[in-house]
């Protein structure tokens, strides 16, 4: 039974179309993953299925009754509400519910009214409904697995992961029949990814709609996966894997489709080269069909983002630290750590939330001073630090304005910045990009030729410093 359903939707912002006349039902109990590349219209899409953005065209049907509840990627949380006030919303209509039940209960005590007998059948009804009796221990249950644990500190004291996890959370205990997560694993650890999706896939009994780049995530929840691509959508069974498979089968059929159009093009481009001006009848619906061919669009590939890093003029040392230690408030996250990098190390930093990954990061950048120890850089080392919230991006700077600025420059020539941005998959163009806009360095230093790059929230690289013991790292 569908429980949500999109019919001919489309949206578009100026030139740039995202979705284009595209139809999509979700069904009762259904897990569906939604893919593609950056910018696709895979956010929009989301956001005009919960309601939170209206489409140029089309329309979006919800069951009646049904409850939608969307994480976004920037959750906004009132500042003054503690953590447990914050998540019990998510177990308002329980709590509404439990109390009439309650209220009813005490009247049929004293009076056996066959109207209070049916009130308490529907009240139990909507409890049940609503993820049954013992709930009392949820909000602290769910915020543990999400790694969050101080929950009577206020949000507005909470960095932006902590609000995600938050906003999840609030999520999860409300139970509603349809959950629509916009990249929901951002700013979990490997625990709390692991209980997330056994919870996806065996615990929760509604629908859920997937944005991700997760393709474990995928593999383990998605019974379908959904792709966005040039404003049509192409869906598949199965997870990530089963995606790209049968993504593979289309994408080869679409190219022999393509091969075939070009000879049968050849083919009549040649007849008419060696026929006379005069048409007959036939030679009309030939010529008719030949421009029809010549119309169509063929496939469009995919633009790959090229990452490239030069360092030149550099000693073999890049960064060293000696009985480094770092403390937040009275607590140590990091004490006597002695690591040490070389030109082409790529070095993963693991551990639970809060350990202290990125406040390591922040202290070999400068921007917080050590408990104690020392730092050393190597010769001629600037840094780039790419940061889970990209506080370094001006929103008033256009793509190019903000690339041109940092472009860098390759044997004393710098490079067009046009060329730059089409190895990143923007399109060059000195104006805004759709709505989006790259950041200004708030510091001098340009990020993009430098010898370290720390990414935050990264993925691993051939070694892993684990923060398993966020007291004590060696």
């Amino acid at each position: 039974m569908s429980v949500l359903a999109a019919l001919d939707v489309s949206k578009a912002y100026g030139e740039r179309v995202l979705l284009e006349d595209v139809s999509f039902t979700l069904t009762e109990g259904e897990r569906v993953g939604v893919v593609g590349r950056n910018g696709c219209g895979k956010t929009t899409f989301a956001r005009i299925l919960s309601g939170a953005e209206t489409a140029d065209k089309g329309s979006v049907a919800l069951r009646r009754g049904a409850q939608v509840a969307y994480l976004t990627q920037e959750p906004i949380l009132d500042a003054n509400k503690t953590v447990r006030a914050t998540v019990e919303e998510g177990l308002s209509k329980w709590l509404v519910a439990k109390k009439r039940y309650d209220d009813v209960s005490e009247r049929l005590s004293k009076s056996h009214d066959a109207a209070l007998v049916t009130a308490q059948l529907e009240a139990a009804s909507d409890v049940e409904r609503l993820g049954g009796w013992d709930r009392s221990h949820e909000v602290e249950r769910v915020l543990l697995h999400l790694g969050v644990t101080e929950i009577e500190r206020t949000t507005g004291v909470l960095s932006g992961g902590q609000k995600r996890r938050v906003a999840l959370a609030r999520i999860l205990v409300g139970q509603p029949d349809v959950m629509i997560l916009d990249e929901p694993t951002n700013h979990l650890d490997a625990d709390s990814i692991d209980w997330l999706e056994n919870h996806l896939a065996t615990t929760f009994r509604g629908s859920v709609l997937l944005v991700t780049h997760d393709r474990w995530l995928l593999d383990r929840v998605a019974d379908r996966t959904i792709e966005i691509s040039a404003g049509k959508i192409y869906a598949y069974d199965g997870g990530y894997a089963a995606y790209l498979a049968a993504k593979a089968e289309r994408l080869a059929i679409a190219e022999r489709t393509e091969k075939n159009r070009q000879n049968f093009l050849r083919t009549e481009l040649e007849w008419l080269a060696r026929q006379p001006k005069a048409r007959t009848g036939k030679q009309k619906a030939r010529i008719d069909r030949a421009e029809a061919a010549r119309d169509i669009d063929g496939p469009r590939a995919d633009a790959r983002v090229v990452l490239e890093a030069h360092v030149e003029g550099s000693g073999k040392t890049v960064l060293d630290t000696r009985g480094l230690g770092v403390r937040l408030g009275d607590r140590w996250l990091i004490r006597g750590l002695d690591l040490s990098m070389r030109v082409g190390d790529r070095l993963g930093i693991l551990g639970p939330n809060g350990a202290g990954k990125t406040s390591l990061l922040r202290v070999i950048r400068g921007d917080i001073a050590p408990a104690e120890g020392e730092i050393v850089l190597g010769k001629r080392v600037r840094v780039g630090y790419l940061d889970q919230h990209r506080e370094a991006l001006d929103p008033e700077v256009s793509v190019f304005e903000t690339v041109a600025r940092a472009v860098p420059s390759v044997d004393n020539e710098r490079i067009d910045p046009r060329s730059y941005l089409e190895r990143f998959a923007f399109d060059g163009k000195p104006g805004p990009t759709g709505g989006l806009t790259l950041k200004r360095p708030k510091s001098g230093t340009p990020p993009f030729p430098a010898k370290v790059y720390f990414l935050s929230n990264g993925s691993c690289g051939s070694t892993c410093l684990n923060f398993a013991d966020a007291a004590s790292v060696g």
